[in-house]
Order: C-alpha cells, then structure tokens, then sequence
C-alpha cells in the first residue's frame, strides 16, 4: 500500500497532463493559420517539397487530427466501444462506406498511389471523428471556456491575415511576385477561404449567441476577416455565409434581433469597403467585390464550375455505382488538366469519387449527423446556434468549392457538428447520475 502511495504523485501528473491536452487541443486546431504562416512561408517564394505538399494539402491539420487521436486513445478511447455503442444500421453503413472507400485500390484504371492518399485522408478523418466524440464528451469545458476556446479561430484567422497583408505591401503589390502560389503559408490564394470563411461565421454566430461576451472584440475580429478575405479575391465563403444565414436567420431568434443585425451590418459592410479601397497586386485574383463588378455574366463569374460540373455528371455516368475513387479526380477529368483536385462542388465530389452507392451512404451518414446535432439534441441554444450557422456556411460554401476535400474545412466541420451531439449526451449523463 505504501508503494502504491509513492507512485500516485506520478500517476496523477501524468494524468493531469492528459486532462490539460484533452481541454486544450482545439487551442493547436484552431491556431491552424498561424501554423501555416510560421512554417510555410517563403520570403523568395521558392519551397522545399515538404513544404509544396502540406501547403497544398493542408497536412498541418491532418497531422493534428493524427494527434488527437492519439491523445483520445491516451484518454481512455476505445474504437471497438464505440462501435459497439452505435446501432446496427449505422455500424452497416459506415462499414458498407469504409468497403466503397478502399475498393480503388484495387481498381485496374485508378491510380494506385492517389487511391492510398485518398483512403488513408478519409481513414484520418473517420479517426478524427471518433477522437473528438470522446474528447468532447470526457473533457467538456464550461460555457465561458468554450467562448474563449472558439474565439481562438477568428483570432488566428486575424493574425495570419495581417501577416498575408504585411508580406504583401513589404515586398511590393507592383512585385512581379508570384501571387496566386506564394502567398505565406498557402500554396493557392484561393485556399485562403478555407480559413476566413469559419473565421467569420464563428464570429456571427458569437455575436448571435453571446451579444455581451466582448462584442466589441469579436466585432473587429469580423472587420479584420472580412476585409482580408474580401481583399483577397474569395468569393465562395461569401456565398456560403448567405446561405448560413438563410438556413439559420428563421431558424434562431437570437440572429433576427437588431442589435445582432445592426453590428453585423456595420462590420462587414466596413470591411468590404476597406477591401475595395486598400491597393492590390495587378492581379485578377484578388479583390472580390472588383470581381463580382468586372467578370460579367455566365461561366466568367463561375471561373469555369458549370464547365466542371458538366463534365463531372458525364464523366459519373461512365462509372455510376462506385466511382472512380477519391483524390482520381485531377487525372480523370480533362478540365483537371492535373492540375485542380476536385470538381468544386461536395455532392459531385462524392459521386464522383464513391459513385452513387459509397456517395449515397456518404450522404446518408451525414444526414443523420445533422439530424442528430440540429434536431434531435437538446443542449444548450447557443451552441445549436453557433454550430448551425458554422456547418450550414460551410455545407454552403461546399456547393462552390473543395470544401470537404481539404483537412482544414473536414476537421472544423466535425467539430462543430459534434458539439451539439456531445453537450446533449453529456447533459444527460449528468442529469441521470443525479436521479
């Protein structure tokens, strides 16, 4: 017994370091751009392999989601418990889906090395999954933690906004730099979307819920992303936000108050404005809104899409049930050139890469995700509304982009779209235990 007694000191250290990473590791998900800007960054624009790849693909993120789940398993995750706990039908589907995913491996007309990728992303994310259901349900913060936690996306999206905008003006917007490819961090200037998209709906979805939680701050944060994002030519997470706000203006009182609508307006008006006025490269891409007034009609304000799209409906009903596999796309389609990942459009993508039966169940899944977190579960308002507005944005902004093929946008998703799941369960765990 006095043994054990030595050893306990030790053990509850190790334990209390695993309860800190547990309550802590949206802070490192979360900081995402600044990892971004810190690593991937060349002043000359020229990269190292490594750094080509995980600017393209975002590895940084689903290094992180390797981690998390690694720390769940620390935690007390156990994979063969939580299948067990799901039910028959939904444990049929996700196998069935997990079966669709790894058959292009051993497709004649797949290329093996991309099929591996694909599968082995997808596998990550299926892990990710699982570790955030179990973090969130063991270590869940209090609400004012949460609103400190979360307000780390939109800080972060700042920081990485302003280091864009001071390598820019530094080096020169008459530079002959390459900016479509070198921007710190990004591989892509359009990739840029992918983090100011959930920056800002985080940031309205704050001012929703919470209206006298340091609005003043999550009030410049949505000026800040606003005009950086704008600035920067993308055009998608504009729509997305629209669509986030139709799904979820009828829905949550909280988004139909004037206050609400007042500062919204004024932040994000501000910011557009400051994006037009503010200099940029001689270069298309940027500027959205100078976009928006300039390309005129049809398959120039798409960038090409509805040409994407066509063929991705043609190239599907070549091979309709199972696909062509994920990550085949860019040496599939003609359009691709080899060069564009996927065809910018989610409910395509999953066709496309799993066919209509691995697409379908796709879909099935997450339409039951979304049944359970937005209509089945009774947590907290607040964070029905802020994840709502979050999946909805970014389920919108799928509709015009890769948005579910890149880690940084999958992994934000899952987040939020468990958090209402997991603070209902815990809930009524804990109202149980009292009983």
């Amino acid at each position: 017994m006095d043994c054990w007694k030595a050893r306990k000191p030790g053990r509850t250290r190790y334990a209390g370091v695993h309860e800190w990473m547990a309550s802590n590791w949206l802070v490192l998900l979360f900081s995402v751009p600044i990892i971004h800007i810190l690593f991937l960054t060349s002043f000359d624009g020229e990269f190292s392999d490594w750094q080509l790849a995980a600017r393209l693909f975002f590895l940084p993120t689903l290094f992180l989601e390797i981690g998390i789940f690694i720390l769940a398993v620390a935690t007390g995750l156990n994979l063969l418990a939580s299948l067990a706990s799901m039910k028959l039908p939904v444990r049929i589907l996700l196998f069935a889906w997990l079966g669709v995913l790894v058959a292009p491996l051993f497709y004649p007309d797949a290329v093996f090395e991309l099929a591996t990728r694909g599968a082995l992303f997808w596998v990550v994310h299926v892990l990710f999954f699982a570790a955030v259901a179990h973090l969130m349900s063991v270590a869940r913060p209090r609400p004012d933690r949460i609103s400190s936690l979360i307000t780390i996306l939109p800080l972060a999206a700042s920081v990485a906004g302003f280091s864009i905008l001071g390598f820019v003006f530094f080096t020169g917007v008459d530079s002959d730099f390459n900016w479509s490819e070198g921007l710190p961090g990004f591989i892509n200037l359009r990739h840029t979307g992918y983090i100011f998209g959930p920056a800002i709906a985080l940031g309205l979805g704050h001012l929703a819920a919470w209206p006298n939680k340091a609005p003043r701050v999550h009030m410049l944060l949505l000026f800040i992303n606003t005009a950086v994002m704008l600035w920067l030519g993308s055009r998608g997470p504009v729509l997305g936000i629209m669509f986030g706000f139709a799904v979820c203006f009828p829905l949550y009182p909280p988004m139909r108050k004037a206050l609400f609508l007042t500062r919204s307006a004024m932040m994000i008006g501000s910011g557009a404005l400051v994006s037009v006025i503010l200099p940029i490269p001689d270069n298309l891409a940027f500027g959205a809104i100078q976009r928006f007034w300039t390309t005129g009609a049809g398959d120039r304000i798409t960038s090409g899409r509805t040409d994407l799209w066509r063929e991705s409906i043609q190239l599907l009903s070549d091979k309709p049930l199972f696909g062509y596999g994920a990550h085949q796309y860019q040496f599939v389609s003609e359009l691709a050139i080899g060069v564009l990942k996927h065809p910018h459009q989610s409910i395509l993508q999953f066709f496309f890469d799993w066919g209509l039966v691995g697409g379908g169940i796709f879909l099935c899944l997450f339409g039951m995700l979304l049944c359970k977190a937005f209509v089945r579960s009774d947590c907290n308002p607040a964070t029905k509304l802020i994840s709502a507005l979050m999946v909805s944005t970014l389920i919108g902004f799928s509709f015009v982009d890769g948005v579910f093929f890149y880690p940084v946008t999958i992994a934000i998703n899952l987040v939020f779209l468990l958090w209402p799941i997991t603070e209902d369960s815990s809930t009524a765990q804990g109202k149980a235990e009292k009983d």
